[in-house]
Formats: structure tokens, sequence, C-alpha cells
């Protein structure tokens, strides 16, 4: 991207103001966290931020994430810790420690750990920033074309997302590496530069050094035309999630392959991949999609088909799929809770609260001071005779006759007064110890924890 003339720097501030009032209109902000390199975009980062956090009185944090991948790497977050010495800031640095699995990209481990130390530290009123522009935003648009990315990858590098519990913000995506080197020079700052960013082992440099400038000398205009494309493309992007988010309603760990299916087939990638973002889980690639129609959409109705990715697993049980992590499907070790009424309880998978009404499956008050109160596991043999019912019949008929899918059988706690069967909370209560007709009785409460994906392996980071 060529420079637009001598940069000044009022439109710089500008743009931190503008990134400041964008976050603003989402969340009240107290603290910028500026993510911070040393290199020429991050120092001029730094120095917006400060003027930024004192023209606004936030508070100001800096973060250097060393990822001790050569061994000049410590000089260089001592170096950082210098810089912000000079606005009288404390820069934090964490060394990361650990390598990336074998076969894994450099690339990809770095980040990810450089993401997640954000993350942790973007509290509620954070608004941490990253030194990312134009010409990082054009690289990022040729990459994933290459990846044959949808219309969410090839939105690019987004100006404001959440991150943790706060928001993180890229004011700098309207100027290029040139403009921003041009205004360190004016402004007459330091900076240093991070050999990595020469390594021709890393695709980002290889399409850095060999394919943008050709891409530059045929098309003089490319980073701004890709920036345009990048923004239509986020404009679909974020218009295909709004009409996701009408179809599915509230989150829910379940969708119901009906609604799957009224969908244009071409959206059904984009349903479930919404379904899935909004629960926390990152969705599979387009090519897996196509196996998980296979295998989850189309197979014969009485089938209960399973996929797994990650930490992952997708099963289809009753024309309904279902998301959880792997280590659901294991079934807890047999166990046994007391239990007073009324009290509310809570388990890594489940939560039970309860309510006082007049109508639905209802616990007697009196029923309530018969003997202990206990709330255990199914440990198989338990039967119990529903309300307007002669005969008692076992809980594993009743589940399937309930739509209880399988996993979920051996995870109910089930409330026992003494030794008898007293309630499946959230489906029936024993008849003898429902409420009579019209007597308020207590109703439990049953709610599954939406389970989301279990964070993909980073590298162990620690203070230094």
């Amino acid at each position: 991207m060529g420079a637009r003339g001598r940069v000044d720097e009022r439109d710089l501030d500008r743009s931190m103001a503008c990134a400041l009032a964008r976050a603003r209109t989402r969340t009240p902000i107290a603290r910028l966290l500026i993510a911070f390199s040393g290199g020429c975009d991050s120092r001029v980062l730094l120095h917006l931020a400060v003027r930024c956090a004192r023209t606004h009185k936030l508070e100001l944090g800096v973060l250097h994430v060393d990822h001790a991948l050569d061994d000049a790497s410590a000089r260089r977050a001592e170096r950082c810790r210098a810089f912000g010495a000079a606005y009288g800031l404390t820069c934090e640095v964490v060394r990361l420690r650990g390598a990336p699995p074998a076969g894994a990209s450099v690339e990809a481990w770095a980040r990810t750990a450089r993401y997640r130390l954000l993350a942790q530290r973007s509290a509620e009123g954070t608004l941490a920033m990253t030194a990312h522009h134009a010409d990082d935003q054009a690289e990022t648009v040729v990459q994933r074309v290459m990846s044959a990315a949808g219309p969410h990858g090839l939105g690019g590098i987004r100006a404001l997302r959440p991150l943790g519990a706060g928001l993180l913000a890229r004011p700098l995506l309207a100027w290029s590496r040139a403009e921003l080197e041009q205004y360190a020079l004016a402004a007459d700052l330091e900076w240093q530069d991070d050999p990595g960013n020469a390594d021709r082992r890393y695709l980002r440099n290889r399409v850095r050094q060999d394919l943008m400038p050709a891409v530059t000398r045929a098309f003089p205009h490319s980073a701004v035309a890709l920036g345009d494309f990048a923004a239509l493309h986020r404009e679909l992007a974020e218009g295909i999630d709004e009409w996701s988010d009408g179809v599915l309603g509230p989150p829910d760990h379940r969708l119901s392959l009906a609604t799957l299916a009224a969908a244009p087939r071409g959206l059904r990638v984009y349903l479930l991949r919404r379904w899935l973002e909004r629960l926390g889980v990152e969705a599979p690639r387009r090519a897996q999609w196509r196996v998980i129609e296979r295998e989850l959409h189309t197979a014969r109705g009485d089938a209960c088909p399973q996929y797994t990715w990650g930490g992952v697993v997708l099963r289809r049980f009753r024309g309904s799929i279902y998301v959880l992590e792997r280590a659901r499907l294991a079934p807890p070790a047999a166990a046994e809770w007391a239990w007073q009424a009324e009290c509310a309880m809570t388990w890594p998978w489940a939560g039970l609260t309860s309510r006082w009404v007049r109508h639905g499956p209802r616990l007697e008050r009196a029923a309530l001071a018969r003997g202990p109160l206990s709330l255990r596991l199914r440990r198989g043999g338990e039967r119990l005779c529903l309300a307007g019912r002669s005969h008692r019949r076992t809980l594993k008929n009743l589940f399937q006759e309930w739509a209880v899918p399988p996993w979920e059988r051996d995870r109910l706690a089930l409330l026992f007064i003494g030794d008898a069967l007293a309630a499946v909370p959230g489906y029936a209560v024993a008849a003898e110890f429902h409420a009579p007709a019209q007597e308020s009785g207590l109703a439990l409460d049953w709610q599954w924890t939406v389970y989301p994906a279990t964070p993909a392996a980073a590298p162990t980071a620690y203070a230094s």
C-alpha cells in the first residue's frame, strides 16, 4: 500500500479515538492493553496509546510475549521493558516454554499462545490492542483466498472483536506499513526488528517477501482493494450470522435436523458453524462438513452416528444433533450427595434448581419430611411408578420414552427420599411422593451444561 504523503499525527490519534469509541458502544472501557513486540508497528501503537490513555483517562498496560524461538529473544524482551519504562510503564514479559507439537505450525502455535495470554489479561472493561495494519490485512486475505476460505475467513482481520471478558481492537488497519514507519521516523521513535520476520520457513514471510511485491507491481492499489474485498465479506458474514441467529433462537447444545434440513443447502454449513460458534466450539473445516452431513444428516433413522474432531463430538439422536466434549461421553463414577429441599446443586455437567408450583410434576411438601433426602447417579435397575399409573416401570424404559440421549442417562442425579426413588429431576415424580391436585409442590428443574470445546493445547507460559 503506497503512502498517502506525510502522516499527520492527528489522523493517527483519530484512528485510536475511533477504535475506543466503537468499543464503548459495546461495553464501558477503563483500560487499554497493548500487545507489544517492540517492532516498528507496535512501537507506534504504544506511542499513540500513551496519548490516548492520558486524553481519555484510561489505565494502560503493556504485554510482551517472548516466544523463545531464538537465542536473542530474551534481549529483545529486555528492550521492550526499556521502551515501556521510557513512558513510566511496566511492560509485562511472558516467556513461553515448550515447543509446538511435531508437524504443527510454529506460526499458529505462537499466535495461539499470544492471544490466549491477551485473553487471560482482558478482564471486563479492558480493550486490548494489536498493531495490525493494512499490509497485514492484505496478506491475510491473500492467504485465505488460497486456502479457499468462506465469507468469515475472507473478512480478514476484524477491527473489533470479543477477547476474554473484554474486547480486542486493531486501530491501525487503515494505515500501511510504510506510513507507520514514516511516522516512527518523524517522531524519532526507536524500535527493534525480530529476525523471525525474515525467516522464510514461515508462510506469512514468504507471502510478504515473494507474492505481495509482485501483486503490488501489477496492481499498485492492491492493499486498498483487498481491504475493501475483506470489508465486503465481513458484511456478508455478518448477514449470514444474523440470519442464522434468527433461525437458531437461544443457544442450545442441541440442533434439530429438521431446522438444518429446512435451510437452503448452500447455507447449512454456515448455520452449523454459527450454532457451534455460539457455544464456544470451533467448527470443522468445510471439507469435514461433507463427512458430517453424510454421517449425521443422511444416516438411517434409527442410527446414532457421531463425528469427532479435536475434543468435540457431534452425535445424532432422535432427529437432533448434539455437541459435547469427548470427556462427557465417559460416565462419571457412581456418587451420592445429601440434599436439602430448595437447595440448588451444580455439577460440571449439569445443575439442579427447584421452585414451588401448583401444576406439573412436583413433590408433596409433607413427603420431603419423610426421610433423609439424597441425590444419586443411576446404578441400574431403578423403577418408578408415575402419578396416575398403577405399576412401576424401569428407568431404562422411561428414558427411552422421554427421549433422553443415552450418554445423559448416567449423569442424571435421581432424588431419593430414604431408600425410595422419589423423582427424576426435570422429568417425573413418583406417585407416592406427588403433590395432590391443586396443591402446591416442589418442582425440580434440571439444566444440562452446554459444553464448549476443550481449548487446543497451547504453550506453557511463565512470567519473567
